[in-house]
């Protein structure tokens, strides 16, 4: 026998081939962490999703800084952190907001 070799009780037949998954079902932690990786709204935070909900709503800056009690300022801080957080680049051609808008409605 070879130093660490398991052989059978491992799953293994005599040619090394797997037999049977030894894999073990991830943790909720990793599986959450690895879904946030494929959705960029999870990275969010809990007041950059309540701006993007009032922008789907078709409500403009100064009306989220109303609604929320904040500045315009800081409601303007917060929309271009959602626009960095899912990748909209500034374009000529594309319209920002209502991109991230609708990644929204599509999650």
């Amino acid at each position: 026998m070879l130093p660490g070799w398991r052989g059978r009780e491992a799953g293994y037949m005599s040619s090394s081939v797997p037999v049977v998954s030894t894999r073990r079902p991830r943790p909720q932690v990793v599986h959450q962490l690895l879904a946030q990786r494929r959705d960029p709204l999870a990275f969010l935070t809990p007041r950059e999703s309540e701006v993007l909900q009032l922008m789907a709503e078709g409500v403009t800056n100064a009306g989220i800084a109303r609604r929320l009690v904040v500045g315009v300022g800081a409601v303007e801080k917060n929309v271009t952190s959602i626009f960095l957080k899912l990748g909209l680049e500034a374009s000529a051609s594309d319209h920002r907001r209502v991109l991230a808008v609708l990644r929204y409605l599509r999650s």
